[in-house]
C-alpha cells in the first residue's frame, strides 16, 4: 500500500475515533397498546400498514385494525372471512 494512502486511512480512522456523537435535538414520541387499550390478544405475530393509514395486527386470537384512536376485530366466527383467528404473518 503506498505511504500516502496509508497516512490518508491512519489519519481517517483517528478522525473517526475521537469523533463526538451527536445528540438529535428532537425526542420521538411512542405509544404502547396492548389488551386494556382494545387489542385481541397480547401475542402478535405480524403488523403492517395499509395505504389508507390503516395499521393491521395480526395476534394469536383475531386480526385488529387500528385507526390511530380505537381497535376493530376480526375473527373467524364472526363472518368476516378469515379461516381462522390464529394469525400467522400479513
Amino acid at each position: 500500500m503506498p505511504k500516502a494512502l496509508f497516512k490518508i486511512i491512519f489519519l481517517l480512522a483517528i478522525f473517526l475515533s475521537t469523533a463526538e456523537a451527536q445528540q438529535l435535538p428532537i425526542a420521538l414520541k411512542t405509544e404502547s397498546y396492548g389488551v386494556p387499550e382494545g387489542l385481541s390478544q397480547s401475542t402478535v405475530t405480524s403488523v403492517i400498514e395499509d395505504n389508507d393509514g390503516y395499521i393491521w395486527i395480526g395476534t394469536l386470537n383475531g386480526l385488529n385494525r387500528f385507526d390511530g384512536e380505537e381497535f376493530k376485530h376480526f375473527f373467524a366466527h364472526d363472518h368476516s372471512g378469515l379461516s381462522s383467528s390464529f394469525i400467522q404473518s400479513l
